[in-house]
């Protein structure tokens, strides 16, 4: 079985971060779902002081 992946960003939008826009996400995510795409993992980038700098997906989807 062989599969592919995707990954996405999404950049935490505040000055001093940890905030993203969950409607959005949740339609982009649930676009991947129709179009075969697995959501496998998700995790933050923290800037120096621990803030959320960026969401990062991992999707995978067998190839066939």
């Amino acid at each position: 079985m062989k599969f592919e992946y995707k990954l996405v960003h999404h950049k935490a939008n505040s000055f001093f971060g940890g905030k993203v826009d969950l409607n959005e996400m949740t339609d982009e995510y649930n676009s991947f779902g129709k179009d075969g795409w697995e959501l496998v993992s998700v995790m933050d980038t923290n800037t120096n002081g621990g803030i959320s700098d960026l969401i990062i997906a991992i999707f995978k989807r067998k190839i066939n």
